[in-house]
Parts: structure tokens; C-alpha cells; sequence
């Protein structure tokens, strides 16, 4: 339990400044410990920030296995991952999102997260090709990795891209799922409807 307070005040902190923006200190001092005894536990920073990439990777696990269950087709399974994963990324600061760059261990980590986000992609887009959801001459593994591609991406408009980007790939079959999940001003902005 102590370990996990100090994680999880690591990554609040880490999300509001980014990694630069703080110090063993400044985590030491939100927690009331010394900064001896935060190194004790974790040895340098670094290792605090990967120890936080595994708890997030498992928050990541979590939003993926809640987002599964209850979609009606994979199209909107898709979806829901996505928008849920677009979400999660904005409680992080752009400087935290720039500072893991700078950390060879954590990037691996986040990497092997992004690995097991294509996977599920892969999973889903397989699946919506054998129901009839999309056409079935994609190269599925490539486009999940365009989708992970996509939620690395600041950019605002990436709610846009992904629905563009999906309908392109489906079957008139898949074109209605989308457009049912589809939120209408969303709709509006993508296809100008008046």
C-alpha cells in the first residue's frame, strides 16, 4: 500500500509538471518522507518513473478490459478503446508526454504498452473483418499500428481522424456501426452536415 501512495502521487505530479519539471524532493515532500528513504525504495529516478510506467501500464490493462465488455460489434469496441485511451492521455501534461522521450528505460516500457494496444487493435479489426465490419483486403496488423500511431498524437482534431480513418477501411455494414457511435456534432464537423 505505501509503495502504491508514493506511485501514484509520482505520476499526479508527473502528469500536472512532467518528469523534468520534478524532482525526488518536491515527490518526497508530497509525501512526507525523506528523500533517503524515496531513494532506499526506488534508487534513482529513473526507476521511480519506470515503477509508475508498470502501474500505469496495468491502469491501461484495466480501461482496456472495461472498454471490451458491453460493445455491441468490434467497430465500436474500437471506438470506445480509442476515445477511452484519448481521454486517459489528456490528464498527462504535454511536457510529461516530451520529458519520456528522454528515458530509455520508460520508453521501452510505454512501448511495450503500445505493443499490447495493437494487439488488441489487431484483435478487434480481425474480428470486424470476419463479422463483415471491414473489407477484407487490409493488411490488419499495419493499420493497428497506424491506430497506436494515432493515439500518440496531441493534435486536437484526432476524434476526426479516427472516425475518417475507420470508415475508410469498412463495409457499408461497418459504416453504419460507426456512424451509430458516432456522437452527431462530431458527425457534423466531419462530414459538414448542416
Amino acid at each position: 500500500m505505501y509503495r502504491e501512495l508514493i506511485l501514484k502521487t509520482t505520476i499526479n505530479l508527473y502528469a500536472h509538471y512532467g518528469i523534468r519539471g520534478v524532482s525526488m524532493g518536491q515527490v518526497a515532500g508530497a509525501l512526507r518522507i525523506s528523500k533517503k528513504t524515496l531513494y532506499a525504495e526506488f534508487g534513482s529516478k529513473e526507476q521511480l518513473l519506470c515503477d509508475c510506467m508498470d502501474y500505469e501500464e496495468k491502469r491501461v490493462s484495466k480501461i482496456l478490459a472495461n472498454t471490451e465488455s458491453g460493445n455491441k460489434n468490434p467497430v465500436e469496441t474500437i471506438v470506445m478503446i480509442t476515445s477511452n485511451l484519448f481521454q486517459y492521455k489528456l490528464y498527462f501534461c504535454p511536457a510529461y508526454h516530451k520529458d519520456i522521450l528522454r528515458f530509455k528505460k520508460a520508453v521501452a516500457k510505454l512501448d511495450t504498452t503500445y505493443q499490447k494496444i495493437a494487439n488488441k487493435y489487431y484483435q478487434y479489426l480481425e474480428k470486424g473483418k470476419q463479422d463483415g465490419y471491414f473489407l477484407p483486403d487490409n493488411e490488419y496488423s499495419t493499420i493497428a499500428s497506424i491506430l497506436v500511431e494515432l493515439l500518440k498524437q496531441s493534435e486536437d482534431n484526432k476524434h476526426i481522424l479516427l472516425f475518417t480513418f475507420l470508415r475508410g477501411l469498412c463495409t457499408d455494414k461497418g459504416v453504419h456501426a460507426i456512424d451509430e457511435v458516432t456522437p452527431e456534432s462530431l458527425r457534423n464537423k466531419i462530414y459538414n452536415y448542416n
